[in-house]
Parts: structure tokens; sequence; C-alpha cells
């Protein structure tokens, strides 16, 4: 490490995984590059993520607790004891001046090594309701911080909204014009993640008959995951309205700057993009999130002007036309929801999460000033 060193854990999902990777690249700018680091599971996600962005990574085992009975919780206590020494190891070598947790079992060894090693430990909760990590952990941290304010803060919450990744959204013209898009077409981004797409993918192709009567006025860029992108594209090819279907858009910015609308789940790293870009939104949150915390953070935008939030559990093709038509036919619905969706963003969100994990490592004062 460079400077002043920055382990990072977390992960599971590119939920967890997305909100360090903001953080990793402020610290860097401020300690120099290569001072984060990230710690996770060898052939995970968060490696693939983490090394895809340019950070080391160091391999620690931890394994998930079912919260249903089954045989694999034996091995648990073995598989974290193995992984708390590990991490121990790590960050003896690494000496780091502090230690970041973004979510999930992922992080449980490092967060607990931290502590044993007397390593000061910051944790982020990007969702409006605190995962279980983050609530058993809370008493070990130094500092906790959240993108929503807690109904009950502590002296060790601070609300920094969630760390994503830059975005730098071209015109909209020419966002429209790099995708083949036409101009004078309200534009929908359909954006359910890969991970938990299938409810809204089947009430969008259902839908697409019945949407004939939008072609020429709509235009419709479908991201929908690989597991049914052949399902999609056939459905796009039969309708009028022929959507772009992918089953991944590397340039998201491009995509949410030619958006009017976006439909999509809830998750924390979505969201604070739609923040971020200034787009309205009609979120159906994804129901077997841990603690339903997707309906919480759907709930925070509606309450704000900025969404409009349809119940899996009712999602059928006629709910879902009629919110359709109910926004991209009102173009001051859009507009007025848009402005509402700016004000939720942070672009600060990663600066002022290093903040605290500068003030937890001694580095900087309580009053901001930076400590020699």
């Amino acid at each position: 490490m460079s400077g002043p060193g920055l382990l990072i854990s977390g992960g599971g999902t590119g939920g967890h995984v997305s909100p360090g990777l903001g953080v990793a690249a402020a610290w860097d700018r401020r300690h120099g590059a290569g001072s984060a680091a990230w710690v996770g599971r060898a052939g995970s996600i968060e490696q693939a993520m983490a090394e895809a962005a340019g950070l080391a990574f160091h391999p620690v085992d931890s394994a998930a607790f079912k919260r249903q009975w089954v045989v694999e919780n034996l091995a648990l206590p073995g598989v974290l004891l193995k992984g708390l020494r590990q991490a121990r190891e790590l960050l003896r070598v690494q000496k780091p001046a502090a230690v970041l947790m973004t979510g999930g079992y992922v992080g449980m060894p490092l967060s607990l090594a931290a502590r044993l090693e007397h390593v000061p430990l910051v944790l982020l909760e990007p969702n409006a309701v605190p995962g279980l990590a983050n609530r058993l952990l809370k008493p070990l941290a130094a500092r906790l911080c959240l993108a929503y304010a807690l109904p009950e803060p502590d002296e060790k919450c601070a609300v920094t909204g969630t760390p994503c990744r830059p975005l730098t959204l071209p015109a909209p013209a020419a966002a429209r014009a790099g995708l083949g898009l036409a101009e004078g077409r309200r534009t929908l981004l359909v954006l359910p993640g890969s991970q938990a797409a299938r409810a809204i993918n089947a009430a969008l192709r259902d839908s697409l008959d019945a949407l004939a009567d939008k072609a020429g006025q709509w235009q419709v860029v479908w991201m929908g995951g690989a597991a049914e992108l052949e399902a999609n594209r056939s459905a796009a090819a039969a309708s009028a309205l022929k959507p772009q279907v992918h089953a991944f858009i590397q340039d998201v910015a491009q995509a949410y700057a030619a958006a009017d609308l976006v439909l999509c789940r809830s998750g924390a790293s979505t969201l604070a993009e739609l923040a971020l870009a200034g787009k309205p939104s009609l979120q159906v949150p994804y129901p077997h999130a841990t603690a339903d915390h997707q309906r919480a953070n759907a709930a925070a935008f509606a309450a704000a002007g900025a969404a409009l939030v349809l119940d899996e559990a009712g999602l059928d093709p006629a709910r879902l036309q009629a919110a359709l038509r109910g926004l991209l036919d009102d173009p001051a619905r859009l507009a007025s929801m848009a402005a509402e969706a700016g004000r939720l963003g942070r672009p600060d969100a990663a600066e002022a999460v290093t903040d605290q994990l500068e003030r937890a490592a001694g580095l900087r004062g309580e009053g901001g000033e930076h400590v020699q």
C-alpha cells in the first residue's frame, strides 16, 4: 500500500460491492493509487468486480448462515474461525489505517479481526433497513455510514448517502444517437437486474402486444439479463414497439442519459444511480430481499415523489401497462419526478464515507481538518 491503507470487505451481490468500489477510488485519490484493497472469497463476485476495478484482492474464507435448518450450518463455525485466522494475519501484514465493511456475511471475518487487532472498523449500510451483519457488528464499529437516516440514530451514525460508480452522463441527444434511438420518442429503460429479473421480464413480455399503439411514440431499451435473453428477444421481435434487448448494458451512463423513465428493482446501488442521474422510476421491489429492504428503499423514493412503486405480488400486464401509460404519457409528471430524484442524489457520498474512515483512523479531526 502506497499511503495509509484501507481494506474493504463485503460481497455476495454486486450491491454490496459497488459502493465499496466508489470508496476505494476516493481513498486512492487521497492516499495514492493502490492504497485500498479488497478482502473476500476466492472465485466470488467481489473478486471479479474488485480486480476489474484495478484493486488488489486478498482471499479470506467465509460462509453464510442459512436461516432455515440445513446441515451446511454445522460447518459454519469452522469456516468462520479459519477466515478469522486468515484475516488477522492479513491485518498484521498489511497494517491498514482502517477497515470498511459494506455488508453481507463475506465481511464478517475481517470485521471481527479488525476488532481483535485494534484496527478501526467502519460499516456502510446502503439500504433503508440495515442488514443482519451490520446490525451484529455495530457495537464493534467506530462509525456506521448510512444511506437513509435511522429512526433512532446515535453518535456512531452518519448519513453519507450510498457511493456508486462514477456517472458521467452525455447529452440526451448524444446518448440516444449512440444507442441508435430515435429523437422525439419517449424512452423507457428497463433495468430489472440479472438475478431478480424474471417477474418484470414476464410482465413486460406479456404487455408488448397491448402497447402496440405506442409504436412511433415510445421506444424501449431492455436489459433483462442473460437467463431470459432469447425469450425477451423473441417477444421484442414480434412486437410493434421492437424494444432493444440486451443481456447487459456496459455503458449504463449512456442508457440513463437517453431515458425518460426507468423500470427497475429497488436495490441500493440502482437507486443511488437513479438519484445521481436525476431519473424518474417505476420500481418493483424484489420481495425476497433480506428483511424486505427493497420495499423500504422504494418507499423512500416514493415518499419524495421520485418514483411510483408496484408490488410484485400484484404485478400483471394490465397494471404494468396502466402504470407505464400514466407516466410516459405525462411529461410534466416525469419532469417533476426527475427533479425530486435529483434532490436525493449524493454525488459526494464516496467522499463523505472516506471522511468518516479518516476520522475513525485518526487521520482527520472531527472539525474536518487533516491530522499529521
